[in-house]
């Protein structure tokens, strides 16, 4: 019902720190391996989850998102990869490998933005 009424779809097995902010509710999908640290904050359109369906594999397939993270509109972040914290997600960016902390990306595939996603 809750993604129904609001477009937010956020699997029960998906860990959440405290202090979420979805500051557009809309097609946002959070897979249920995620692991999303405090303070994040999630934009319209983006999917955070595995790259593939496996049943043969664990938890491990998803995502480790640090805290104080904004992933911003469109975004897709997949796989077994960790997001450090205080980092920005630009726009419509694909990530597919691990983020150093402080850092910001931008891009298909996502590539590292020289001014850290801040300005």
């Amino acid at each position: 019902m809750n993604e129904v009424l609001t477009g937010f779809e956020c699997s029960l097995g998906a860990s959440i720190g405290s202090g979420l902010m979805l500051a557009h509710t809309q097609n946002i999908v959070v897979g249920e391996g995620v692991a999303l640290g405090e303070m994040a904050t999630l934009y319209n359109g983006i999917t955070i989850g595995a790259v593939r369906r496996d049943s043969s594999q664990s938890k491990a397939r998803y995502p480790v998102v640090g805290s104080q993270v904004t992933v911003f509109t469109g975004a897709k972040v997949f796989g077994a990869i960790h997001i450090g914290d205080r980092v920005v997600l630009g726009a419509n960016s694909v990530v597919l490998s691990d983020v150093e902390a402080d850092d910001g990306v931008i891009g298909s595939p996502a590539r590292t933005d020289e001014k850290g996603g801040r300005e």
